[in-house]
This record gives C-alpha cells, structure tokens and sequence, in this order.
C-alpha cells in the first residue's frame, strides 16, 4: 500500500460512504490535530477538547455529502472549520460557569472571540498550513533515514548552519545540502497533494 493520501478532493468524495472507514482514518489523521489545537488555543482543557474534535467529526459526517467544490463555493477547509467553531460556540454555551472555563465572565468572552473571528481570515490559514506542514513532515520522515530528516530539521527548523549540523551529526557539509533538499523537495510534493481540492479540474472534477 502506497505511503501517500489520496488527492483530497477525491477523499472528501468518499466520506459520505459510511462504509469507507479507510477514508475516514486518514481524514481524521488529517484533520483531527487541527480541530483539537483549534479548541486549546481557544481556552477548552485537554478532555473537552477531545470531545470538541469527536462533536465536529459527527457533524462533518452529518453534513459532507452536502459540500460541493467549484467556482463561488467555499474551499473545504473554510467550510470544515466553520464548522468547528460552531460547535465550539454551542459546547461554550452547554458549559456551566464552573466548568474549569474560568466563570462567566471568560465563557462570554470566548463566545464574543469565537463570534468575532472568521476562519478564513489570514491567522486561520496560517493554522491551515502549519497542520498541512506538521502533517507534510509526519509523512517524509517515516519514509527517509533519519540522519537526512536531522540534517533538514536543524537547519530548516532549528536554524543551524550547514556547518553545524554536518559537525553535529558527523557528516559532510554537501550531505547536508542534499540531504536539506530531498526533503524539503519531498515536503512540496506532499503539500501540492493536499491543496488539489483548490482546483477540481486537477483531482478529477468537481461533484455532480
């Protein structure tokens, strides 16, 4: 079985099939990280977190079959995570005051925040990317050695220089500039592979 996901315009296409648990696995490999960051950054605890990503994966479940792609349609992700944060706003709204969310005074303050903030705006896209990113990186690091992925991480990420990360690792300075572009050429073609839903012509055409 290949290591790579399926375009994700055609694995949107198979959700609606309650049957197709495969394709539900990797959407929730997908998606799930986002959602649950999504919660914590907006004041929800560990456990209710994790019960906000379950509440929007049922509602996404209840409501997929009726996305549709193409011109002057929402893009997925902002249909998706507008999703979450209404049901971030009904789970605010189901808590007492005492519900580990601070009192009264902060619960209306995160409705207020989550009201005010659209998901499509340029801090909700940056989300979008650093989780394509981070799921990017997952999948290139299983399939390379792991000196090449360090060689990468210290210098892309943890800015190192090529000196340093060769004398770190015991390699040549040229092997980590080819190790630092296999990978990031590897991290382009897997984020490529995720944003083929922005154009339906290129995974295959838009749902009829």
């Amino acid at each position: 079985m290949t290591n790579f996901p399926e375009t994700q315009l055609s694995l949107i296409l198979r959700l609606p099939s309650s049957t197709d648990q495969a394709a539900w696995r990797e959407f929730a490999e997908i998606y799930e990280p986002f959602i649950y960051r999504f919660a914590r950054r907006r004041g929800l605890q560990h456990s209710d977190a994790q019960e906000l990503v379950q509440q929007v994966m049922m509602a996404v479940a209840r409501s997929v079959a009726r996305w549709q792609a193409g011109d002057g349609q929402p893009k997925f992700r902002n249909w998706l995570f507008t999703i979450a944060r209404n049901q971030l706003i009904n789970f605010l709204k189901s808590r007492k005051p005492d519900a580990g969310l601070g009192g009264t005074t902060q619960l209306t303050h995160l409705q207020q925040s989550v009201d005010a903030r659209s998901l499509d705006d340029p801090a909700g896209d940056d989300d979008y990317r650093y989780e394509v990113f981070l799921w990017a990186a997952s999948q290139v690091k299983a399939q390379i050695a792991e000196t090449t992925w360090l060689a990468f991480w210290k210098t892309a990420v943890e800015d190192l220089t090529c000196a340093e990360a060769a004398r770190d690792l015991q390699i040549s300075v040229g092997s980590v500039y080819a190790a630092r572009s296999r990978v990031l050429t590897r991290l382009k073609l897997e984020i490529q592979r995720m944003h083929l839903d922005d154009d339906p012509a290129r995974a295959g055409g838009a749902p009829s």
